[in-house]
């Protein structure tokens, strides 16, 4: 799925259970364990203000 600011998330099945990639224009920005209860918006707020 894309969202705001050309974010990407993606589900990706791993051996060891479901990650979350989180990519920006292309490149992985973040990886994180899946929670289907997560907040992409929040989670964006979080990646950018670790960036800047």
């Amino acid at each position: 799925m894309i969202f705001e600011k050309g974010y990407t998330v993606r589900k990706v099945n791993t051996s060891h259970g479901l990650d979350m990639y989180i990519s920006r224009f292309g490149e992985i920005v973040s990886v994180l364990p899946y929670n289907p209860r997560a907040n992409i918006s929040n989670l964006i707020k979080r990646i950018e203000s670790m960036n800047y």
